[in-house]
């Protein structure tokens, strides 16, 4: 099975370019983390590969397919590029719950991964009250919750 590609990606808004002749492969099965310094184009790159933006130039694939390409797109990777989508009047559980429903995922998958993420705090707490870490952890049980469902299927 092919993981994540991306290759000569590139992005300009205007003059600025957010993304320049970016190049990488990811293995399928690992959970990977994306740092650098805020305007690296970390997050454009995400959104580029979930096909919320248009690359300038350059693919960005899952599975060899671009991601609005893929039959049940939730079950090839999992992103939370923003917690702060969520009502901040809705519990983590509530959210996640959510998110699951869109990708037919069921409500009873959400409180396993809660409770191997050992996130009792964020399944009952409100989004508005979870900062930094709470947020953080919010985003480790949604890549575990989607992640996790290619294993099961």
């Amino acid at each position: 099975m092919e993981g994540i590609a991306v290759h000569a990606l590139t992005k300009r808004f205007g003059r600025i370019t957010a993304v320049d002749d970016l190049t990488f492969t990811l293995e399928p099965g690992r959970v990977t983390g994306f740092v650098g310094r805020n305007g690296a184009g970390k997050t454009t790159t995400l959104r580029i590969l979930l096909g919320l933006t248009s690359a300038t130039s350059g693919t960005a694939t899952v599975a060899g397919r671009r991601y609005p390409d893929l039959p049940d797109p939730m079950r090839h990777v999992g992103a939370l590029i923003d917690p702060a989508c969520f009502h901040p009047g809705r519990t983590g559980r509530n959210a996640l719950r959510a998110v699951a429903r869109l990708g037919r995922i069921p409500d009873t998958r959400v409180d396993e991964v809660i409770v191997i993420e050992q996130g009792h705090l964020v399944a009952h707490d409100r989004i508005a009250a979870l900062a930094g870490t709470g947020t953080e952890t919010l985003e480790d049980v949604f890549v575990r919750l989607t992640a996790t469902v290619k294993e099961a299927s």
